[in-house]
C-alpha cells in the first residue's frame, strides 16, 4: 500500500458574518438536489434573538452561475422544521460535517451545538448533533441525534464517509462508529463501539477521511497528541492511518515517511484531497 504525504503552506478565506468572531467552518454539498454544490458556513458565536454566541449556519445555494449569494439563507434552532430552542451560548454551528445519512439522495448537514444543554436516559448532557435534512429548496426539517454513548459530553468531532463499503454514509465519533443508512428518528443500521481510532495514550486532534488507496472505502487518518509533555514540555505527535473495510475500520497503523522515518507534524493542521489527480485521495499536513 503506497500513501502519498504533501506538505502544504495554505490559507482559508470565509464569508464575512454579522455578530460573529469566526465562521469557524465552511463545507460544500449538494443540499437540494438540483446537481450544482451549495455552502454551507457556521457561525457559532452569532447572536440570534438577542441570545450572544447561540450560532446559526449560512447556506448559499449553487446554480449554472455559482454560488446565489442574493439568495442566503439562514438555518438557526428557530427555523421552521429545526429542532431545539434558541438559547445563550448554544454554539449552534460549533462544528459541520455532511452525509447522505438517510440515502435519500440530498446530501445532509450535521450541525453540532456545542455549547447546548439537554438531558437523555436520566443524564444531564453537554453538546448535541443535529442533522439538517436536505431536501428539494433545502433545508426543511431536522432531527437531533440521541446521544451516542452514556458520556454527558457528546461534543467530540464527528466524522462522516463509508466506512465499510456498504454504500451508505457512516457516522464516526470517539470509537463508536455508526454504520448507515439513518432513519428519520435519527438511529443508524447499526452500531460498533470497538473502533480504535488512536493509540490509548495519545488524544485526537483532528480526524480525516477519505479514499487513501483506492479501493472504494472511506479510510480514516487521526493526527494524535500525547497527554503529557516531557520534561522540555514538548509533546509528541503521530500521524495514524486506518484502512476501511468490509468490517468497517482496522487498527490504525502510524504512518512514516518515504525514509521509513517518523512523521513530526509541526502543527495541528490535517486534511485529504486527491492532489496529483490519481483519484486517490492524499494526506496533507500543513
Amino acid at each position: 500500500m503506497a500513501v502519498a504525504i504533501a506538505v502544504l503552506a495554505a490559507t482559508s478565506t470565509a464569508l464575512p458574518v454579522a455578530h460573529a468572531r469566526a465562521a469557524t467552518t465552511a463545507v460544500r454539498q449538494d443540499f437540494d438536489g438540483d446537481g450544482y454544490e451549495d455552502l454551507a458556513v457556521a457561525a457559532p458565536s452569532a447572536t440570534v434573538s438577542g441570545r450572544t454566541r447561540a450560532g446559526y449556519v449560512a447556506v448559499l445555494y449553487g446554480s449554472a452561475a455559482g454560488l446565489r449569494t442574493g439568495a442566503k439563507k439562514v438555518y438557526t434552532q428557530a427555523s421552521p422544521g429545526i429542532p431545539g430552542t434558541v438559547e445563550k451560548d448554544d454554539r449552534f454551528g460549533t462544528r459541520l460535517a455532511t452525509a447522505d445519512l438517510d440515502g435519500d439522495g440530498f446530501t445532509d448537514l450535521l450541525v453540532e451545538s456545542g455549547g447546548e444543554h439537554w438531558q437523555q436516559g436520566g443524564i444531564d448532557r453537554q453538546g448535541s448533533r443535529t442533522v439538517l435534512w436536505g431536501g428539494r429548496g433545502g433545508f426543511g426539517s431536522g432531527k437531533v441525534l440521541p446521544a451516542a454513548s452514556t458520556s454527558p459530553y457528546q461534543g467530540d468531532l464527528t466524522v462522516t464517509g463509508d466506512f465499510n463499503g456498504d454504500g451508505h454514509e457512516d457516522l464516526l465519533q470517539r470509537g463508536r462508529l455508526q454504520f448507515g443508512p439513518f432513519g428519520r428518528d435519527g438511529l443508524p443500521a447499526s452500531t460498533r463501539t470497538d473502533t480504535e481510532i488512536v493509540d490509548g495514550d495519545m488524544a485526537v486532534v483532528d480526524a480525516v477521511a477519505g479514499d487513501v488507496d483506492g479501493d472504494g472505502i472511506t479510510d480514516l487518518v487521526t493526527l494524535a497528541r500525547s497527554y503529557d509533555s516531557d520534561d522540555s514540555g514538548d509533546y509528541a505527535y503521530q500521524l495514524n492511518y486506518a484502512h476501511g473495510s468490509r468490517d468497517g475500520l482496522r487498527t490504525p497503523a502510524v504512518l512514516k515517511d518515504a525514509q521509513g522515518r517518523w512523521i513530526d507534524p509541526a502543527t495541528s493542521s490535517l486534511a485529504v484531497g486527491d492532489v496529483n489527480g490519481d483519484h486517490r485521495a492524499d494526506i496533507v499536513l500543513g
